[in-house]
This record gives structure tokens, sequence and C-alpha cells, in this order.
């Protein structure tokens, strides 16, 4: 879902700015100026240029103040995050081996999450469901799911706050958030996943940097402005905007920048275990995929198919659990 919104606003700001460029050098021609009661002339190519220059600057301002700004910034905050999740999370998959071990009846948001270090929220918490089932946490009588009596005490964290959702009602898409948090802490706390340590002092140099940057910038746009005033040029002009607009860019830079040094998730990890867990994952999603027959199974034959069957939802093999149980979660 969220990557359908990011997607149409991308799609929207860019037919705007088409549009607004198209404006500006189709409908708005200037050949004359008049700077201090001198005359100036431009050639129909400067014409252009200069419209489509102010075509950038009115975009620039228009996506960077709010309310647009804050669809910019959001876009430019995700692009950036999800990069460096992307780095982060990557795996080399060469030379897999097939695995047919339960992965020690991990958590199978879990095993999602050392993936990429998201939550696919409707597959991976049928599959946490699933789980609870199969474990005889939780029954199903009527199509509606009832909490058993079954001492909890063994459970971990996100078993307990899946059980106490379902128990409250509460689990909808706004559950997301919450539930990646938890299933996060649990990675770290079972030394699957860690967080980079170098982070700070780039930042602080970065920050440091940005600023020095943006007064020197600042500085010199002005000092130039007030030298070459009088010598108008349609190089100045070009010239003068760029320098006037630099400072701003950087501070807008920098304002994402400090948004992004308190978003954690970018600077994760996995640590050795996590990459041994997701690589015998992988392995048991490849057996699964090539020797077993679980992609039109229903939830009912869990009791049957054990974890491997739990897995197959997780893994995206068997689609057709997950809208049996978010049917029941309606």
């Amino acid at each position: 879902m969220q990557k359908k919104v990011d997607f149409l606003l991308k799609l929207g700001m860019f037919f705007f700015s088409i549009l607004v460029i198209f404006y500006f050098v189709v409908g708005m021609k200037a050949e004359h100026f008049i700077i201090n009661d001198v005359p100036y002339s431009i050639t129909q190519t400067e014409n252009i240029i200069l419209s489509f220059v102010f075509a950038l600057i009115f975009l620039f301002v228009f996506f960077s103040v709010p309310p647009f700004g804050f669809i910019t910034y959001y876009l430019i905050y995700r692009t950036i995050t999800q990069n460096k999740i992307r780095k982060n999370s990557k795996f080399e998959q060469k030379n897999l081996e097939y695995c047919r071990e339960h992965l020690n009846n991990l958590s199978p948001s879990l095993l999602s999450y050392l993936d990429n270090f998201e939550l696919e929220y409707e597959k991976d918490i049928c599959a946490h469901i699933l789980k609870l089932i199969y474990e005889k946490y939780i029954s199903i009588e009527n199509n509606q799911f009832i909490i058993t009596n079954k001492d909890t005490n063994m459970l971990s964290q996100s078993d307990l706050f899946i059980l106490n959702s379902i128990k409250a009602r509460k689990i909808n898409f706004m559950f997301k958030n919450q539930y990646e948090k938890v299933i996060e802490q649990e990675a770290k706390e079972q030394n699957l996943i860690t967080n980079k340590n170098e982070q700070t002092g780039k930042f602080i140099l970065q920050f440091f940097g940005l600023t020095f940057l943006t007064v020197f910038f600042g500085q010199f746009a002005i000092a130039f402005t007030i030298k070459n005033i009088q010598n108008f040029s349609f190089i100045f002009i070009l010239i003068d905007i760029v320098l006037m607009f630099l400072p701003g860019i950087i501070m807008v830079y920098m304002f994402i920048k400090i948004f992004i040094a308190f978003h954690s998730k970018y600077n994760l990890i996995r640590t050795k275990k996590g990459n041994q867990i997701l690589k015998n994952a992988k392995g048991l999603k490849k057996f699964l995929q090539d020797f077993s027959n679980l992609d039109n199974s229903t939830w009912k034959e869990v009791y049957t198919r054990d974890y491997y069957l739990i897995y197959a939802v997780v893994f995206g093999i068997n689609e057709k659990i997950p809208k049996e149980i978010i049917e029941m979660l309606k």
C-alpha cells in the first residue's frame, strides 16, 4: 500500500512539473528587459533557457515550502532510507542448497523481516497467526478466532503481541508499525540483527560541512550580486540564480539528513547468525518450491503439513491461506 502511494505521488509530481515547464517555456516569452531604466535584449534561445530555469525555480519553491514541501521531503526521505535499507539487507544467493529444517520454529515474520528489514503486512501476520493455530494457542470456531487456555509462559513477545491483539480485536493497518517494532526488537534480542556504530560520526561531519557550505554560498551570492548588478548579462542571471538557490538546496538536504539520522532501521545489519538463518530460510523456500505441493493448501491442513505450510505462507508460495485468515479477521 505504501509503495503504491509513493508511486502515485511521484507520478503526480512528474506530470505537474511537465505542465509547469511547458507553460513557462511556451507560454511566457520575453525578449526585452528593463533594469535601472536601461533596456536589454536576449535571443530566442536565451529566452527558452531562462524560461526553463525560472520554471525549475518555481518548481523548487513550490515543492519546498508547505504544504507541498512535505510531500517532497517524504518522498526523498523514503527513497534515501529505502536505498540504505536495501544496501544493508543485500544477501548473496549464489550456491544455495536445499534446507529441510524447521528453522528452530522461528516466527515466520522474523524470517520475513530478516530478508529486507520490512514486513509484508497481510502475508506475514497471517503466517504468524497460522503458527499460533498450529501450536494450539488459537482455535477457530464458526470462522472466529478463539484464544485457548494453553500456558503462554514460553511464548515470544511477538507471539504474545499477536494473541493480545486478536483478543482485543485490534489487528488492522494501524497495527503494522507496532508489530514491526516488536519483530525488530525480537531479532536484536536473538542476535540476528544489530546496529552499525559509525553513523553518528559521519552525520556530525556532514552536518558541520553542509552548514559551512550554506553560509559560504549565501555570502558569496550576496557579494557577487552587489558587484555585478550593473553589468547585466545572460550569464550573470544564470550564475546569480544558481548562487542564490544553492544555500536553499543544501538546507533542504540537511533537513532531510537530520530526519534520516533518527531513522534506526537504515542503520541495521544482519549478524553472522542472522545471515546463516536467512541462508537456511532461502534454502527451505527453494526446497518447498521444488518438492512440495502447498500452494493450494488451506489453513486446516497445517496440522498435517506442520511448519512447512507456515513457511510456505511467509515465503509467498501459498497465497490462499492469507485470504482465508484475512476474511476471518474482518
